[in-house]
């Protein structure tokens, strides 16, 4: 199985996750939860606000989403993916509309949520855990 993990973080700070404590989180939990995972990591976006969607790495992410490169995308934390309710919305349509499945990291060791599954109605699924 194809796992997009998308990190990000805009800038410099000593309290928030480096990108590679995001990928490194991401790719636990999905280890446990999916079978035989294959990762692409989409980490080019460093020092890119969440205002916008326009980011390289983001903007690739979602040309391959649009392929069929990946099933699942795992994020951190949501505002990873923008802080743009719009821009969030029309992402979970484009991933419902391709069938990917959107995993978000949970904050406590253990345990992710999945926000989309795919083949269902993601608002009735929204927070079913993944126990790994």
């Amino acid at each position: 199985m194809n796992i997009a993990i998308y990190p990000r973080k805009s800038k410099f700070s000593p309290t928030s996750e480096s990108i590679a404590n995001q990928v490194a989180m991401c790719r636990e939990y999905c280890d446990r939860c999916f079978d035989d995972p294959h990762y692409l990591v989409y980490d080019e976006d460093e020092g890119f606000s969440g205002k916008s969607t326009n980011r390289p790495a983001y903007t690739q992410m979602i040309e391959d989403m649009r392929a069929g490169k990946f099933q699942v995308l795992c994020c951190y934390r949501l505002d990873r993916i923008s802080r743009n309710v719009r821009d969030f919305a029309e992402l979970l349509d484009d991933l419902q509309r391709h069938n990917i499945a959107f995993v978000l990291h949970a904050l406590w060791p253990g345990h992710g949520v999945y926000l989309l599954r795919p083949g269902t109605d993601g608002a009735r699924d929204a927070g079913r855990a993944c126990q790994g």
